[in-house]
């Protein structure tokens, strides 16, 4: 389920396109006691992020990012890991 300001994002915007990745990170699950299989760093979710766009095409045109808080952060992460395995 998206939070009501992101579900209501009008996606018709002549020739571009607009994708909404949703990313539920609970400050609780940052105090969470977990296994080293179960954690999962930005780095992580990241590459997971980096994975998703890559299987969906996405990343041949611009992409204006709109983020916050965490998403900021996570999004910050992925470019820097993409800028280093772009060619």
């Amino acid at each position: 389920m998206l939070a009501q300001p992101v579900a209501n994002i009008d996606c018709e915007l002549g020739k571009g396109d607009c994708k909404v990745f949703h990313q539920h990170l609970l400050y609780q699950d940052w105090h969470e006691p977990c296994t080293l299989a179960e954690c999962r760093t930005i780095f992580d979710r990241s590459s997971e992020l980096l994975e998703k766009l890559a299987s969906a095409g996405i990343g041949n045109r611009p992409i204006i990012w709109v983020t916050h808080s965490m998403g900021g952060l996570l999004v910050k992460q992925l470019l820097c890991q993409g800028s280093q395995i772009a060619v």
